[in-house]
């Protein structure tokens, strides 16, 4: 999940390859007028995941979330091949979910992680790929081809004119919002060109967060709960109710996460988050799944779950809770798992 950077000189060969594919070959074309999926708003009605047999470090998230979920929403799960698929369905009958006809397999052919976000970036009418696949492992690699797995009904498959990681976006039906993580992937453009490029491709205006941020996702920080209200971690308090001591440094960028949002007009609330000894391995509250007036709050088995499912609470929220324990340490938790195909407006 660490940040990705090409060089110069192929990227502006991938440039030239990727105006072609934008424009029909040189033909001008109109913006695409698709709009991000956004993180907050109406209820979830599709989501995407990868299941991989073997995976018993991530299994409780699943179950957890599987069994919490309504009964109507739809899950593409993306298998590596029809044995993964069987095994997916053996779980759902173990872990007593409900309506299993709505889960739809498809099939990569390839071996693939748990990991599912960071792959592709939804919109309503598109999925937008990065230029390149991922520059880790064999299976992330493979993970490149998701999108076109998952594709049709309606969804279109394009190549990205930027460089991106699914989570370094999230999005209100107004705004998307990203990081200087995604400038540091793009330093080949000026970054008028890739606030241009991002508007036309999610189809909303960039709040762009520059300067010293989180060298991480956006989601593991940050999460818009409304169109107004904006939750931002806070590693003082995180610290303060774990008895731990502070991470400076990351408090400071936090804080001027949160002093962004604030000149930028949105109101900003407070909720706990905590590093550990682990690169990448956060205690966070951000990164969850929303649907309607409902949330997915990962739980860590820490006195920090009370205060982040109050913190929701007090928003209007009811918590549905998710073990996190078995991944959290892995870079990730809840909203790396998945990603929102579609949601009531």
């Amino acid at each position: 999940m660490k940040r990705t950077i090409l060089s110069l000189a192929g990227t502006a060969l991938l440039l030239g390859i990727l105006h072609a594919a934008l424009r029909g070959g040189g033909t001008p074309s109109a913006p695409s007028p698709s709009r991000i999926v956004t993180d907050a708003g109406g209820r979830v009605r599709e989501i995407v995941m990868h299941f991989v047999p073997g995976s018993e470090w991530v299994e409780p998230s699943w179950r957890d979330f599987l069994r919490a979920i309504d009964p109507d929403v739809r899950v593409t799960v993306v298998c590596e091949n029809e044995a993964a698929e069987r095994a997916f369905r053996a779980k759902l009958a173990s872990w007593g979910v409900s309506s299993p006809e709505r889960f739809r397999a498809v099939f990569l052919n390839r071996s693939l992680t748990p990991w599912c976000h960071d792959r592709f970036l939804a919109t309503d009418r598109i999925l937008w790929v990065p230029p390149t696949p991922h520059r880790g492992g064999v299976e992330r690699q493979n993970e490149w081809r998701t999108p076109w797995a998952i594709g049709g009904r309606g969804l279109e498959v394009r190549i990205a004119p930027f460089h991106f990681e699914g989570g370094d976006f999230a999005a209100t039906d107004r705004f998307v919002f990203a990081t200087e993580v995604l400038v540091s992937r793009n330093p080949h453009l000026p970054r008028e060109v890739l606030r241009n490029l991002v508007e036309e491709v999610c189809g909303r205006k960039l709040v762009l967060i520059e300067g010293d941020v989180p060298e991480h996702h956006i989601g593991m920080f940050f999460a818009p709960v409304d169109r107004q209200t904006m939750l931002v971690g806070d590693a003082r308090l995180g610290a303060r109710l774990l008895g731990r001591e502070v991470d400076l440094e990351m408090a400071r960028r936090l804080d001027h996460v949160a002093d962004t949002l604030v000149r930028e007009g949105f109101a900003v609330r407070r909720i706990p988050f905590q590093t550990t000894g682990k690169e990448y391995a956060w205690i966070t509250y951000t990164n969850v799944l929303l649907s309607g007036r409902i949330v997915y709050l990962p739980q860590f088995g820490m006195e920090t779950d009370a205060a982040a499912a109050e913190t929701y609470r007090s928003l209007g929220f009811e918590v549905r809770p998710i073990d996190v324990r078995g991944i959290y340490t892995e870079g990730g938790t809840l909203r790396c798992l998945l990603h929102i195909l579609r949601r009531e407006a």
